[in-house]
């Protein structure tokens, strides 16, 4: 049985009345930034206010990468894992780029980057909202997958997808 078809047997009860299809980001890399300075020290580095992901409402943030000189480097989604964790979602080449960006300004922080290969991001997309639902809109809905998977399974990453909710949500599955 393939990592896939466990992920999928495993979140199928939560959202199979949603007829939604989860499918592997194969074309995104998974950094998490460790540490007690964690979040002052992305917040350094990106165009959005990281903060924002203490809001109630607020899982997950889209984000640009700044160098020195302002001009953009890549784009990724940043969400906590908890209070001194950060993951960072971002494309290969992003990460061929941020990496190295970042581990120049470390200097005295007290975090570590690190490489996930034990984690994995999935995409949740929703063919079609059931009619006995009552939620009148794709926000409501994919809000409600959300809190049942955040539930039930306390240690995945789960948010809207921040740049649309038409784009579903963003999973992080250990």
């Amino acid at each position: 049985m393939t990592f896939l078809h466990k992920i999928s047997s495993r979140f199928y009860s939560s959202v199979s009345k949603y007829h939604g299809i989860l499918s592997p980001s194969k074309e995104n890399n998974l950094m998490l930034v460790k540490g007690k300075d964690s979040q002052s020290f992305i917040q350094g580095l990106i165009t959005q206010d990281i903060h924002r992901l203490h809001q109630a409402d607020q899982y997950g943030i889209y984000t640009g990468w700044l160098n020195f000189r302002g001009r953009f480097l890549a784009d990724s989604f940043i969400s906590l894992k908890d209070s001194e964790s950060v993951w960072i979602n971002c494309t290969p080449n992003a990460r061929k780029t941020l990496y190295p960006h970042m581990k120049k300004y470390l200097l005295r922080k007290k975090c570590n980057i690190l490489d996930n290969e034990d984690y994995s991001a999935y995409t949740l997309l929703l063919n079609k909202i059931p009619q006995e639902q009552p939620a009148s809109n794709l926000l409501e809905v994919l809000d409600n997958v959300r809190k049942i998977i955040a539930d039930k399974y306390p240690e995945t990453c789960c948010f809207i997808d921040p740049r649309h909710a038409s784009l579903g949500m963003k999973f992080i599955i250990n």
